[in-house]
């Protein structure tokens, strides 16, 4: 069921024995697993179902060191959460592009920390996570899809062939929320923000919160899950580190932000059909009912060899917007540019 918490009087109680935070994709996707769970839910929004001024000023911050398009127009305080400004145009909603992490990312090499996970604890996960985003098979390289061939040998010694999965935004705007707010056990309670946990010696026995309304609210709960992203994750523990309620052993919270840098740097023209079908291998199409493109990657050794951020090199059609389904028959077009994303 759902609950506005604007509709709520002054200091107004609600108990659970399991409180999440955040209605985005992480929050969203674990509450639905629990739906008919013998024991109560509640998941806690800032943002409401429409998008909302004075949410999204909530997100404001100061932005320092690369320049950055700021957190008030990259992340979304509303259910289903930043998925709701995904920008890939898909049908019958946007969406985005989906690869997993490779196995290097977590390893810290090259001088960087490492993960206190490692790619196999993902693995499983992943492969689950697949059906609830709409996508296929756990399979990203790009020779199990019967695509066309890519113009990237097999044997190169830097680069690889590999795909992007895309999945639409309605996953996670629509059916998930609707899932939550039909379920019995599972409240889904917005347009209420996460202000601090209440502690009972070294455990978090309340979460206290504050509706749109300026009124009160505390829920009480057994287990507490943080799922409000990577940047109101971290602000909320170091609010309870800066009261003394937690310790940063590793001294990495709130310094790991992670962002996706682009660079548009090569310029691809053709005078020929035949020269700009080679790179047919790279433009969007649907396969097995999903929709997969070609990209291309840093194979390890060389990441290793050379000092390399791992990155994925995408080809996008210049002078036209990117359609992420199949262009019509007939149409050709001879220029394309190269965009790489480092992670």
């Amino acid at each position: 069921m759902q609950l506005d918490a604007r509709r709520l009087p002054d200091r107004a109680t609600l108990d659970a024995d399991l409180c999440i935070v955040g209605a985005g994709p992480a929050g969203l996707t674990l509450a639905a697993e629990l739906v008919d769970w013998p024991a109560k839910v509640v998941v806690v929004e800032s943002g409401s179902w429409e998008s909302e001024p004075a949410a999204q000023l909530l997100n404001s911050a100061a932005v320092a060191g690369d320049p950055h398009a700021g957190l008030e127009k990259s992340r979304r305080r509303q259910i289903g959460g930043t998925t709701q400004i995904w920008n890939t145009p898909l049908a019958p909603s946007d969406g985005a592009k989906f690869v997993p992490l490779d196995p290097l990312d977590f390893r810290g090499e090259l001088g960087r920390p490492p993960w206190p996970i490692q790619f196999a604890d993902l693995e499983q996960h992943y492969a689950r996570a697949q059906a609830v985003a709409g996508l296929g098979r756990f399979d990203y390289e790009g020779s199990g899809w019967n695509l066309p061939a890519s113009p990237i040998p097999t044997d190169h010694p830097i680069l690889a062939s590999r795909i992007y999965q895309f999945g639409t935004s309605d996953r996670f705007c629509e059916h998930l929320p609707n899932v939550l707010a039909s379920a019995q056990n599972i409240t889904l309670c917005h347009s209420a923000t996460a202000v601090r946990l209440r502690w009972r010696h070294s455990a978090v026995e309340a979460l206290e919160a504050i509706s749109a309304a300026k009124t009160r609210l505390t829920i009480n709960t057994r287990w507490l899950v943080l799922a409000g992203g990577g940047i109101e994750n971290a602000r909320m523990l170091l609010v309870e580190a800066d009261a003394g309620n937690l310790r940063d052993e590793s001294g990495w919270l709130g310094r790991g932000f992670m962002e996706h840098p682009r660079d548009h740097s090569v310029r691809i023209q053709s005078n020929t059909r035949k020269q700009f079908a080679r790179l047919e291998f790279f433009d969007a199409r649907p396969v097995a009912g999903i929709t997969v493109c070609g990209r291309i990657a840093i194979r390890e050794h060389a990441i290793l060899g050379q000092d390399l951020p791992n990155a994925s090199i995408t080809l996008l059609p210049s002078g036209r917007s990117w359609r992420p389904w199949p262009r019509p028959a007939g149409h050709a077009s001879c220029c394309c540019r190269c965009s790489s994303s480092p992670s």
